[in-house]
């Protein structure tokens, strides 16, 4: 799809005046609307089949007790739990509600482990892979244009940012912390950071990170 100069710039000025994240947030919320949940369902087979052919993996089942959390926290269960062979760096990812997490993570400590599977369950529930896929159409929509092409750039960022900002509350109530929460979040800490915790365009810094679940923990 072509867009006339005159269109071009009507974007860049809308881009340029839009509040941060808000024409990403629409591309987001119209693929959200589009795309069917049979698809997502799909999607997420595809993804399994593939997974079982490249990576050793092997689906885990999650016990009453984690449900309970999980139900508790306001997430829903996964379509697929598995544990994958890893290099020694504590990872976790989702796809269309399949939760992988690395064996190092999940073996070491219930509380990263569980924090890391909430984090991806967030993702699941408010279905932010699907939003992407609006975002990314955008952005291949915009491309010709540079100067919008740089608003977008800023504005996905803002986005990435709340989105995980929101992931890591929703996921901390996942791990039992224990009586002194301070404690568990250390113990976070000491999983994650330096490795997937590193700041980057899609991800907030470690600092800004653990401000924000020390707050949401001071909710509670």
């Amino acid at each position: 799809m072509e867009l006339s100069e005159a269109t071009g710039q009507a974007f860049t000025m809308a881009a340029e005046l839009l509040p941060p994240g808000m024409g990403v947030c629409l591309a987001a919320a119209v693929a959200k609307s589009m795309f069917r949940p049979e698809h997502e369902a799909e999607y997420a087979e595809r993804f399994w089949k593939t997974m079982q052919k490249k990576v050793d993996c092997s689906e885990i089942s999650i016990d009453q007790k984690l449900a309970h959390r999980l139900e508790q926290a306001g997430l829903p269960t996964p379509r697929r739990l598995f544990v994958y062979e890893d290099d020694g760096e504590p990872q976790a990812f989702h796809s269309y509600g399949n939760v992988g997490i690395s064996r190092s993570l999940w073996s070491e400590d219930d509380v990263p482990a569980h924090f890391a599977l909430g984090h991806e369950l967030s993702h699941y529930k408010h279905r932010d892979e699907v939003g992407w896929l609006g975002v990314e159409q955008l952005r291949t929509l915009l491309e010709p244009y540079p100067a919008t092409t740089v608003q977008i750039t800023e504005q996905e960022r803002v986005l990435s940012h709340f989105i995980e900002h929101r992931a890591d509350r929703e996921g901390v109530h996942v791990p039992d912390l224990g009586f002194d929460p301070e404690i568990g979040l250390m113990r976070l800490m000491g999983a994650f950071l330096g490795g997937e915790w590193a700041a980057s365009r899609s991800h907030p810094d470690t600092v800004d990170r653990w401000d924000v679940l020390r707050s949401e923990l001071k909710q509670e």
